[in-house]
């Protein structure tokens, strides 16, 4: 015997409702599809401020999203010309020895204002700094030749800016220091080609890249402690 099938008005209205159903289902799996894309957002944005506002590292161990990062994050929307100066914690002392430049600030939103640990002045576009061989080279040579290569370079730098008298007691430490490893003081560099080109990035460098560049490679615990007091002392003098 053939099962008798549904009147077709019961199967229209069968239709008629899981057509609606499939329209709700629909609906609601793209209000939830596009609250989580709003929720990813604001948790993303969230993340971004917070990890800014935070309290900066120690010096030479700070670490702050490249401005080619904050450009990535930002694609899409339109580019605000940077912010006038404004004053922040870390700008004083500029330009020799303050920090580095705030990222945010120079793309118009720094969260921070005053308390950012970060500079808010303009800075060059491009800063002095070492090649990879140059850096080797400076890996490679004893702790007292590099104190004495950098104090060289420091003690110009203090006249050519003014602050000689200022950093007397950065340039006492780097002079201890120096003394401790047995080293002595040079008058001027080698005359090889190598040391030529070291010399005239090093020249251009800022006191307090200078002061970067020997931190990193001088460990001593009580040489570290001492620079690192007196360097706060100098940013707020200059």
């Amino acid at each position: 015997v053939r099962a008798a099938s549904a009147p077709a008005t019961y199967r229209r209205t069968l239709e008629c409702d899981a057509e609606v159903e499939e329209r709700q289902l629909k609906g609601y799996v793209g209000e939830l599809s596009q609250r989580m894309e709003e929720l990813s957002e604001e948790i993303n944005q969230k993340g971004v401020q917070e990890s800014h506002m935070a309290e900066p590292a120690a010096e030479g161990n700070e670490i702050q999203p490249s401005q080619s990062e904050v450009v990535a994050e930002l694609a899409g929307g339109p580019e605000r010309p940077p912010l006038p100066y404004a004053f922040s914690e870390g700008g004083i002392g500029h330009p020799e020895v303050c920090r580095r430049p705030c990222v945010y600030f120079n793309r118009g939103f720094c969260h921070s204002g005053a308390a950012c640990g970060y500079c808010h002045h303009q800075h060059p576009d491009r800063e002095a700094k070492l090649d990879k061989k140059q850096r080797l080279t400076l890996d490679e040579i004893t702790k007292a030749q590099l104190i004495a290569l950098v104090l060289h370079f420091l003690r110009e730098r203090a006249e050519e800016t003014g602050m000689a008298q200022e950093a007397t007691e950065v340039l006492d430490i780097f002079a201890e220091e120096l003394r401790f490893w047995g080293g002595e003081e040079i008058a001027e560099l080698e005359s090889d080609s190598k040391n030529r080109k070291l010399g005239k990035v090093m020249a251009r460098m800022s006191f307090g890249a200078l002061l970067s560049l020997a931190s990193h490679r001088l460990d001593r615990d009580p040489f570290q402690r001492r620079l690192s007091q007196a360097l706060e002392t100098l940013r707020r003098s200059v």
